[in-house]
């Protein structure tokens, strides 16, 4: 069965959708006492003899009780090449990397005007060769760190306070950093 997309479900919880629809649905998710996620739509359309798609949780990451991965406001999330997981916490202005098997290996970012320092952490992206492009939309810039968190590069935007939140950042097959404006 193909994976047809990704779902962020509240603490860090991330679903694969396997099935033939497609589109967007309202989905609810509830949180039972044992912990145990449930995903519902009404919205799901049938078609007679089609079953609904099944929703199978395959990563749990993020808890109240570790403050690396106690998440505020998650606004983005992006994959390297390894299977780490970086996610982007707008309310925190840090990035916080995952093993492919939901370990936090660390955090880098925080809040301020310096380098590696946001204001309004609203999106990142991962590209080849190797490096996470971060967009600070009212500091007005991309910040490029390694996969450790060094800072490697900054680069100013023109018009970065105009982007909706959380900013959309897109990269084609030439390597060309597209943001939604």
């Amino acid at each position: 069965m193909a994976t047809v997309g990704l779902v962020v479900v509240g603490a860090g919880s991330f679903l694969s959708c396997g099935g033939q629809h497609a589109g967007a649905v309202d989905v609810r998710v509830d949180t039972l006492a044992g912990g145990r996620v449930v995903v519902s739509s009404p919205d799901v359309p049938t078609l007679p003899g089609q079953p609904l798609p099944t929703l199978v949780e395959e990563l749990r990451i993020g808890s109240l009780n570790d403050t690396c991965d106690a998440f505020g406001q998650v606004f983005s999330l992006a994959a390297d090449d390894d299977g780490r997981i970086y996610v982007a916490d707008f309310q925190a202005n840090e990035i916080r990397v995952f093993s492919p098997e939901g370990e936090c290996l660390h955090t880098f970012g925080r809040s301020g005007e310096g380098p590696g320092e946001f204001t309004m952490l609203a999106g990142i992206l991962w590209r080849p060769p190797g490096l996470l492009w971060a967009i600070d939309a009212i500091q007005g810039r991309f910040t490029v760190f390694d996969s450790l968190g060094t800072v490697v590069a900054t680069h100013r935007v023109v018009s970065a306070r105009s982007a909706s939140l959380p900013w959309r950042l897109w990269g084609d097959a030439g390597g060309n950093l597209l943001p939604s404006m």
